[in-house]
């Protein structure tokens, strides 16, 4: 039986309640506490809960002192530039409750950054929340602010290289948000899998497995040359990859971030309302929608990582 595909989201009613223009939001560092390097090779910022609501974290890199083509001196300080973060911080998870939510490599953090327009100044990665419309003024996806009244453990982790330098170097975090209490309802969250194919060509990526509606899926991976998206037995998205870019460039991404990877987005269009509901009730939601993706490689041994980005009620991601 054929299943409809439908657009996501709340109404536009619901959206207005849960608005926060009536709050002056405040940007500060004071509430995030940023702990040194463990022994593991992390570092985590321990974020505060109950009565604030994010609209994002602004990440850096401070070092006592100038790294020669890597830092920027600002104000007396030396700033990582953006495209060495990866140097230093490999990896960070957005962690709710002891749960990774948002695990992103800096590359392809970096690299969604530059896709959403949220690249503005060197040296920063913002992990936004609010949805497409965070800078227009409909505001309408203030639903997805982070929302923390019924969170008790909220943390960013990252994960160092070895070039971390413990002595002298330091993460800096700003946070913006809204002084009200409100719970975790609707987020942006994501879900990798990694691939790995031994021979170039036509693959097919197995076991694409999400329980969730959808507001994007990134490809990462050197040599993708083209690409189909099939939901159940619809085909969503197929093009070589320069002309699926087009397609999300015409409602102003900025494609070239991505190089030569794929980005199959729901959110488009900037609105929250978009994304992909690939079930048909909630009553179906343990049963997984049919999500194939084919790609064609240019080279063989090719590492690939498929990052879902779920959206929608917390509640029904997994």
């Amino acid at each position: 039986m054929r299943r409809r595909l439908r657009n996501t989201g709340m109404s536009g009613e619901a959206m207005k309640k849960t608005q926060t223009a009536n709050f002056l939001h405040r940007v500060s560092s004071k509430r995030a506490s940023v702990q040194g390097m463990y022994s593991d090779g992390t570092a985590v910022a321990h974020i505060d809960t109950g009565p604030y609501t994010y609209q994002y974290f602004q990440i850096g890199l401070v070092s006592k002192i100038g790294i020669a083509g890597k830092t920027i001196a600002r104000g007396g300080k030396h700033y990582v530039k953006t495209a060495n973060l990866h140097e230093f911080i490999e990896k960070v998870d957005l962690v709710i409750d002891g749960t990774p939510e948002r695990s992103m490599t800096m590359p392809e953090f970096i690299r969604l950054n530059g896709y959403r327009g949220l690249d503005v100044i060197d040296g920063f990665v913002f992990m936004e929340f609010g949805g497409p419309n965070l800078f227009t003024n409909e505001r309408q996806e203030d639903a997805y602010m982070l929302g923390t009244a019924n969170v008790n453990d909220l943390r960013l982790q990252f994960e160092l290289s070895s070039d971390w330098d413990e002595t002298n170097m330091k993460i800096s975090l700003i946070t913006e948000y809204a002084p009200v209490s409100r719970p975790l309802e609707w987020i942006e969250t994501h879900k990798t899998q990694p691939h790995q194919f031994t021979a170039a060509g036509p693959v097919v990526l197995p076991n694409i497995s999400v329980n969730s509606d959808l507001s994007g899926i990134l490809i990462t991976g050197e040599g993708i040359t083209s690409a189909k998206l099939i939901i159940d037995d619809q085909t969503m998205f197929e093009g070589d990859v320069y002309e699926l870019q087009a397609s999300c460039a015409l409602y102003g991404n900025d494609t070239t971030a991505l190089g030569d990877h794929v980005f199959f987005d729901f959110w488009r269009g900037a609105e929250a309302t978009k994304g992909l509901m690939g079930l048909r009730s909630a009553a179906q939601r343990k049963r997984n929608a049919d999500i194939t993706i084919e790609l064609e490689l240019e080279n063989p041994n090719t590492e690939l990582v498929a990052t879902m980005l779920q959206c929608g009620r917390y509640a029904t991601q997994n």
